[in-house]
């Protein structure tokens, strides 16, 4: 048996056969039509329909817990559950062909990035956060909703960055929005924080689903549930960490580069948005924060306004601009007594 096949075989996947050639065009095509329906968004779709038609796509016996699709990486092949509809692209479909649209290699085809998420020589960064971003950009493409604690964090990330450069990022392999992030808060930690603790929310739940199949099969399920609440309890903990610190570091820091009064109303219109998209364990420190932010505001608005009013009551006999004039007269219109007395 090839090592491929092994391979195969360990993660619960066994080749039956290629799908037809009438099936592979009508995947690419729908998936590429979705993708085209997202504004403004610059992709090569020319790129991504060859990519996608050049990519080998078989159907297979698919163990359960693999789902019924999966992009097996180390063939660039995409797997089918045997019995699945083809002609209808749900989310799994979505999800695999967007990881073959991200694969990126290096000089000796080793697998270097894959949207947000990339391959170092020792470590992985960012795994969660690229499955997560494609989840939302499936659940864009198609219409639906999803409020998971690791989508509701993706969600105030794109508050702060765009959801623009953020599917840029996710489908053309840049660092776009990862440094307009960092940028937004001031700080390189948080992202890394952020890729780090979505991974480990991500494990813990692929853990409490494990737990729940394994009850399920249990005569007596309850001896599960004191772990798969702990590992609630953690996910919820790590969730509220995270949600703290974007909150607070990029309210913190765009309060900072306030220069003019319209962009007073739209920091606390940005403010109450946010809100919205809070999801709120300990209600005083956050009301805290929103407060004291407000009073900032007053202060930042009197600076700007006394700054204003400075400018326009400043007599032409005294401005910089009255000066700046007496000067030029100083050096191009010399009186003639100076000529005199040289």
């Amino acid at each position: 048996m090839r090592k491929i096949e092994r391979e195969l075989e360990s993660v619960g996947i066994r080749p039956l056969g290629e799908i037809t050639t009438t099936e592979k065009q009508q995947i690419v095509q729908k998936v590429v039509s979705l993708l085209a329906t997202l504004n403004n968004i610059e992709l090569n779709y020319e790129q991504i329909y060859e990519k996608l038609l050049c990519a080998k796509m078989y159907r297979a016996q698919m163990a359960n817990n693999i789902g019924k699709v999966n992009y097996f990486y180390k063939e660039k092949t995409i797997y089918f559950e045997e019995n699945m509809n083809l002609e209808e692209i749900d989310e799994n479909i979505i999800h695999e062909c967007i990881h073959c649209i991200q694969d990126q290699r290096g000089e000796y085809e080793e697998l270097q990035r894959m949207g947000l998420c990339t391959f170092e020589e020792y470590k992985v960064r960012g795994m969660a956060l690229n499955e997560v971003g494609i989840n939302y950009l499936a659940s864009k493409m198609l219409k639906r909703n999803d409020k998971t604690k690791i989508f509701t964090l993706l969600k105030q990330m794109l508050i702060i960055t765009g959801e623009k450069t953020f599917i840029d990022s996710l489908l053309n392999n840049n660092d776009k929005f990862e440094e307009k992030f960092m940028d937004q808060t001031n700080t390189e930690l948080l992202y890394y924080k952020i890729q780090q603790g979505m991974d480990s929310m991500f494990d813990l739940e692929q853990e409490i689903n494990k737990l729940i199949n394994i009850g399920k099969e249990n005569i007596n399920p309850e001896i599960y549930l004191n772990k798969i609440n702990t590992n609630k309890h953690t996910i919820n903990q790590i969730f509220l960490e995270l949600q703290w610190e974007i909150y607070t570091k990029y309210f913190s820091r765009k309060i900072q580069l306030i220069d003019q009064l319209e962009e007073i109303e739209e920091y606390k219109s940005e403010l109450f948005y946010f809100n919205s998209w809070l999801e709120i364990g300990e209600e005083v420190k956050y009301t805290e924060f929103a407060t004291e932010q407000l009073k900032n505001l007053n202060q930042v608005k009197l600076k700007i306004e006394k700054r204003k009013a400075n400018t326009s009551m400043v007599p032409f006999g005294q401005g910089p601009l009255y000066k700046l004039m007496r000067l030029i007269r100083k050096i191009f219109f010399r009186p003639n007594e100076y000529e005199t007395n040289k």
